[in-house]
């Protein structure tokens, strides 16, 4: 569906001849697999590295500094390969909506794979990791002093969150919003024409 989706916008742009090279030399999904690979990998390697060392990944330091590694990961991929890909594979021109499906693409593809590979890892491998979080969790949900029909309700919704199935549902939300926000940004930055003489001598 996501991928019909988008070969049809992509006609579209054909058919009206937008800012549409006639024999683009870096193809849009060659790019956009490398580079969702890429951020799929790197995001695994960050996983392992908290398993290897048994990270508490409920403390509140390790959650931000996740979100903001995950965050300036994206953003540098995003950049670089649209850029690549409107320099190389576009001839210096791309428009807001092939940069921002280019994006959002690159998301889709490292989330499936890393919903996967997080699924599988612990389903199979290592079950007994998330089992593990459950008690940090208490103990730092027990730092509000909240009343203890509270407290249950909300270790209750943590168990369910952790289980492999739900945290594979989660991680293809969480790719696909994030990706769809930074696009919006780097389709805004990105969009332009890089064939004139003065942004070439930039």
């Amino acid at each position: 569906m996501f991928v019909a989706s988008i070969n049809n916008l992509f006609k579209k742009q054909y058919a009206m001849n937008i800012d549409t090279p006639t024999t683009p030399t870096l193809r849009f999904w060659q790019n956009v697999l490398k580079y969702g690979l890429i951020y799929a990998l790197i995001s695994i390697v960050i996983t392992l590295v908290y398993y290897i060392f048994d990270v508490n990944i409920m403390s509140t330091s390790v959650s931000i500094t996740t979100f903001v590694i995950t965050f300036v990961i994206l953003l540098a991929i995003f950049i670089i390969s649209v850029k690549q890909y409107r320099n190389q594979g576009l001839d210096g021109k791309i428009t807001f909506l092939r940069a921002f499906l280019h994006t959002l693409a690159i998301g889709v593809i490292g989330g499936v794979v890393i919903g996967l590979f997080n699924y599988i890892f612990y389903a199979y491998i290592a079950p007994e990791y998330l089992a593990s979080q459950v008690e940090p969790f208490i103990e730092m949900m027990e730092k509000f002093n909240l009343p203890e029909e509270a407290m249950d309700e909300a270790i209750s919704k943590f168990e369910e969150s952790i289980q492999p199935l739900r945290m594979l549902r989660s991680q293809l939300t969480s790719s696909l919003i994030l990706s769809a926000v930074i696009g919006l940004f780097i389709g805004v930055f990105i969009k332009k024409d890089i064939t004139t003489p003065e942004i070439k001598n930039v």
